[in-house]
């Protein structure tokens, strides 16, 4: 069975008018929902990321992120301080849940251990 020049051109054509809509497809689904990562924007792109206390005022906390300075809560008020690195637990509203990481007595010892000897 012969195909003619011109079938075969409408053939490929087709095809690949067809595979390129299906790839353009695929690649903005992988794109919109990135598996196995975190999200990259939205409420949810600031939980379990890290903050630096920038303020301190009754009731609230002013932290840092990514040169943006939130409003937060945090439900030990009197351990945080300025200069304080702290984590993002959850966003409700416009205010950022963070917790400090109280670090064990012995921090120190096993820094230093890291570091080795100082010149």
């Amino acid at each position: 069975m012969q195909v003619s020049q011109t079938t075969f051109i409408l053939y490929a054509l087709i095809f690949l008018l067809v595979g390129g809509a299906m790839g353009s497809w695929l690649t903005r689904l992988i794109m919109r929902y990135p598996f196995g990562r975190n999200p990259l924007t939205g409420k949810d792109s600031y939980v379990g990321r890290k903050a630096v206390v920038v303020g301190k005022k009754p009731g609230f906390l002013r932290v840092s992120i990514n040169s943006q300075v939130w409003n937060a809560e945090c439900a030990d008020m009197d351990s945080v301080g300025i200069g304080d690195t702290v984590t993002v637990t959850e966003m409700e509203n416009l205010t950022l849940k963070v917790e400090k990481k109280v670090l064990p007595e012995n921090a120190a010892q096993i820094d230093a251990k890291l570091k080795g000897p100082s010149s």
